[in-house]
Parts: structure tokens; sequence; C-alpha cells
């Protein structure tokens, strides 16, 4: 069975939740001071997929990057008054 069909799908709902990750941050940035929670952070941030080339894991490293990119652009922006709080229910 190929995937080749379902990629331009993928790549489209990918685009799309790239989008909302800068949306919020946007939004956050406008009304600062904000917090920003992110509730299951471990499922974002959890372990990385073992297949490396697959496009899940391709999309997780995009996902990952472009918050990585925001929350570093709000420790350097003196105007930005946004803190980033993440909760899990796993125990450690």
């Amino acid at each position: 069975m190929s995937l080749a069909p379902l990629i331009p799908a993928l790549t489209c709902q990918l685009k799309r939740f790239l989008q909302l990750v800068r949306a919020v941050f946007t939004i956050a940035r406008r009304l600062s001071p904000c917090v920003v929670f992110l509730d299951e952070i471990d499922a974002l941030f959890g372990a990385r997929v073992s297949s490396r080339g697959s496009g899940g894991a391709i999309a997780h490293r995009g996902v990952i990057t472009e918050f990585m990119q925001e929350m570093d652009g709000l420790k350097t922006r003196e105007d930005a008054n946004v803190m980033v709080i993440g909760a899990t229910n796993r125990c450690v």
C-alpha cells in the first residue's frame, strides 16, 4: 500500500498546525503580559518517533522546531512578556 495519496493531505495539515502555533504566540505577544498553557505537553514534546525518515517523524520535528523558534523569540524580544507553562499527567 502506498502512502503517496496521503502526503498532500498531511502536508496541508502540518502547514495549518504550524500556522496555529505562530498564531498562538502572535496573540500572546499582543496580549502581553500573557501565559500560554500547554496541557498534555508530553503528547507534543514526548519521545521521538523511531523511524527517522517517516512523514510523522518529519512533521513532529517541524512542530517542535516551530515551538522552539517562537519560544526563543519570546526571550529575545524585550517587549514580549509571555510565559509558557506545560503540564503532563505522566509520572517520571
